[in-house]
């Protein structure tokens, strides 16, 4: 049977992490599905939602459990971060670095990686870490490469472009941000909702008072949840936030203007003002 390894920074929660989750899920249905994460992850990751035998390891903990000296070293870095994480999410350690040529150690580890399967599917943005080096080791090795891009691409000046077999793009936008869209292969997927029939179907009710809106995400530029508060400041629609990220201060501080415009009630509650929003953690 077919090995397939799924590469990417895959974390403990996010649309990555599900995405991930999903395709290793569909794979394995006729192919040996491994993943790879380039950054740290716990049990409680998403990337289990679909399947909770799935085998997910991270590079770091491939070259942990290399050479004892390693661990030592992780096991130092450890205890002076109060034992947060895992052990191994330490080898990145600066003595390591400084010492022990950590650029290079991870690069025997990612190549030994990599050539033990016959395709590669990195789910990442272009900019990722270890992406250019996970498909050069590929190539070399002549296995096949899929890429699933996540993320608006902004930056595409990368030379591995056309040694990737099939780019899988959430939009035509994102396709055409690549300078070689007439030369590379590329499809179209969007995204969507594991249960989207369900939430297509849910009724809508519109009260007296009008529509309600809710948005539950990550408040960060490429979200455009900002933008969207923005939009409605000035109509009678009542939009309902919840989540986190670095523009939440700048959403707090335009329902704070909100309401000086008004007399309307409002209320605080954990963050936020309740007038066009409130802001729910």
């Amino acid at each position: 049977m077919k090995k397939i390894l799924l590469f990417g920074p895959i974390g403990d929660f996010g649309g990555r992490e599900l995405e991930v989750g999903f395709i290793a899920d569909a794979l394995s249905q006729k192919y040996l599905v491994d993943v790879c994460s380039t950054s740290s992850f716990s049990n409680k990751s998403q990337v289990f939602e679909f399947n909770t035998s799935l085998n997910v390891f991270s590079l770091n903990s491939l070259l942990y459990h290399k050479k004892r000296m390693f661990k030592m070293l992780s096991y130092l870095s450890y205890l002076k971060n109060k034992k947060v994480g895992a052990k191994h999410d330490y080898v990145n350690n600066a003595l390591l670095k400084k010492y022990f040529n950590y650029d290079e150690e991870i690069a025997v580890v990612l190549e030994s990686l990599v050539k033990d399967y016959d395709a590669i599917f990195v789910c990442a943005q272009l900019c990722s870490g270890y992406v250019e080096k996970s498909i050069f080791y590929a190539k070399k090795h002549k296995l096949k490469v899929f890429f699933r891009t996540t993320g608006l691409i902004k930056d595409s000046a990368y030379d591995f472009i056309t040694d990737v077999d099939c780019f899988i793009h959430h939009s035509l936008k994102n396709a055409r941000a690549i300078p070689q869209e007439s030369t590379y292969r590329y499809t179209i997927i969007d995204q969507f909702a594991n249960n989207e029939n369900h939430l297509l179907n849910l009724p809508i009710t519109v009260s007296e008072e009008g529509v309600s809106f809710g948005v539950l995400g990550r408040f960060s530029e490429e979200k455009g949840i900002l933008k969207l508060a923005n939009y409605l400041s000035d109509s009678a629609v009542e939009l309902y936030i919840a989540g986190d990220g670095p523009q939440k201060q700048a959403l707090v501080e335009l329902a704070i203007r909100i309401q000086k415009k008004t007399t309307d009630y409002w209320h605080v509650c954990a963050f936020g003002f309740r007038r066009y929003f409130n802001l729910g953690y």
